[in-house]
């Protein structure tokens, strides 16, 4: 995204602020631990909250309350670390998955949450958050990349066992940020394998171990004590569910955002199905909150339709080059000149039949005699 600040100030809290001057009621520091479901004159409703925490007990919800769960959490059981520190593996129940499996067994129409969370070893992976005095690494980082903080994207260190990548935000990244500090943020796939140069896996590796390995990669090993100096901290985050919304599903795994018969509940967040949109963004989660708001409302209101990039020949090619490795596409440069586009897929996917040219109406399928 391409907001000024971090989502939480960018985004997150200008909206409360908006909601609340509006008679919106936030409760903090409380969550639903249970619900209760009821079925009236052929629809079903949910009836009653159950509450943990600083507002413990229950909330009862009548038929023309409106009722609207987010299934799933990809930073639930999160744990961190710092730059002496690695963060422990929390292989707990997150509250959002308990809620939804105690939705389950009320109604198995409503999705399957233990095919997203029951298998925390293919979802887990660790962030990290480097938190600089000065703007050195900064400047490095821009001769290194060609890029202005804050004006490129993610740099992917495709020979890092661990697939690291960082990105340099604009400066600042919190409105409190002082001036004389800078951030950057990256992350590694593959937490379980050993470092290149750190000879331990990421889930096991400080802060200060995480930015040696970085300094490798980016070839800085000589400049390590001087770089280490202005580092202030290495704030990492070990996320258990951060990948669990592309784990392998088959229909009705995600239930609908309002789920059948249902006359008060909308269910959102990354685990609902909307058909063909993509998830991992932003976008997704936005428009199941408004296909619940826009159906739970009756507002007679469509939702914008998904973007289909995939369709597209250039973005096809485009995607296509960026996949495919460097010997291959040697190849493809002995050919006469460029292939043309629909050759070039076929080249890269042999399955793909022939281009055809249509004929015109009334032509012939012989050539033409004299």
């Amino acid at each position: 995204m391409g907001e000024e600040y971090a989502e939480l100030q960018a985004i997150i809290l200008p909206i409360q602020k908006w909601l609340e001057e509006r008679g919106v009621n936030f409760i903090m520091g409380t969550r639903v631990v249970d619900v209760e479901i009821e079925e009236k004159n052929g629809k079903k409703y949910v009836t009653k909250l159950y509450t943990k925490g600083q507002h413990e007990g229950s909330i009862e919800v009548g038929e023309k309350d409106l009722v609207f769960i987010t299934l799933g959490s990809m930073v639930d059981n999160s744990t961190y670390g710092d730059l002496d520190h690695p963060p422990v593996l929390n292989r707990g129940e997150g509250d959002s998955w308990r809620l939804w499996r105690k939705l389950v067994e009320k109604d198995p129409s409503l999705g399957n949450p233990d095919v997203f969370a029951g298998d925390i070893d293919r979802t887990k992976w660790e962030s990290f958050t480097i938190t600089f005095r000065g703007d050195k690494f900064i400047k490095m980082l821009e001769e290194f990349t060609g890029n202005r903080t804050g004006t490129g994207g993610l740099v992917t260190f495709k020979d890092s066992s661990w697939l690291m990548s960082i990105v340099a935000f604009r400066q600042p990244h919190f409105r409190n940020q002082p001036k004389d500090v800078t951030v950057i943020w990256g992350y590694g796939l593959f937490v379980d394998r050993e470092g290149d140069y750190i000879k331990k896996p990421m889930s096991q590796a400080t802060g200060r171990e995480i930015f040696l390995e970085l300094l490798y990669h980016l070839g800085w090993l000589d400049k390590k004590d001087e770089l280490m100096e202005t580092v202030i901290n290495v704030r990492t985050a070990m996320m258990p569910y951060i990948t669990a919304l592309f784990m392998p599903r088959k229909p009705g795994d995600r239930p609908p955002v309002i789920p059948e018969n249902y006359a008060n509940l909308a269910l959102m967040g990354q685990y609902v199905e909307i058909p063909g949109e993509c998830v991992f963004t932003v976008e997704y989660s936005v428009k199941s909150a408004m296909i619940g708001v826009y159906g739970l409302l009756d507002l007679g209101r469509e939702v914008p339709p998904a973007y289909t990039p995939y369709q597209e020949v250039p973005v096809l090619l485009k995607a296509v080059e960026t996949l495919v490795d460097e010997d291959k596409k040697r190849t493809v440069e002995v050919h006469d000149g460029p292939l043309p586009g629909w050759e070039a897929l076929r080249f890269y996917f042999p399955f793909i039949p022939p281009a055809t040219r249509s004929r015109r109406r009334g032509s012939s399928a012989s050539p033409r005699r004299a």
